[in-house]
């Protein structure tokens, strides 16, 4: 399919379900606990809190906030920079990957039925 096609589609639900697609779109966002996990997952260089700020243009303490969250849950872990002790390493645990690639998968299978079947949008209705 081609992009405009794509945008086409994106329009026509924007109009015929304009509260499932501003659901879809917060649930999308890349911002939150799952999003920082996926991008995690897929950087391949030594990545810091101040890393995540600047990609997802969020606040030291919401980032703070999500590493707290996603260390508690055993998907992170922070090691001290051995040059600077007020600075950590954050990578990803096994089960950090895991849950990264399900996390994945499912935004590819949404995308997927959006694209395919637009009435699915629907099922956003009811979600926060």
């Amino acid at each position: 399919m081609r992009a405009e096609d794509y945008a086409e589609k994106l329009n026509k639900l924007d109009i015929e379900h304009p509260q499932a697609l501003k659901r879809l779109r917060m649930a999308l966002a890349s911002g939150g606990e799952e999003g920082v996990l996926r991008w995690l997952d897929q950087r391949r260089q030594d990545t810091y809190a101040v890393d995540i700020i600047g990609h997802f243009g969020l606040t030291a303490g919401r980032v703070a906030n999500i590493m707290k969250k996603l260390e508690e849950r055993g998907y992170i872990q922070r090691i001290p920079d051995a040059d600077d002790q007020r600075r950590a390493r954050i990578f990803l645990t096994e089960e950090g990957h895991r849950k990264a690639a399900l996390l994945q998968r499912e935004m590819d299978h949404r995308n997927q039925l959006i694209i395919e079947r637009p009435e699915t949008l629907c099922i956003f209705h009811n979600h926060n």
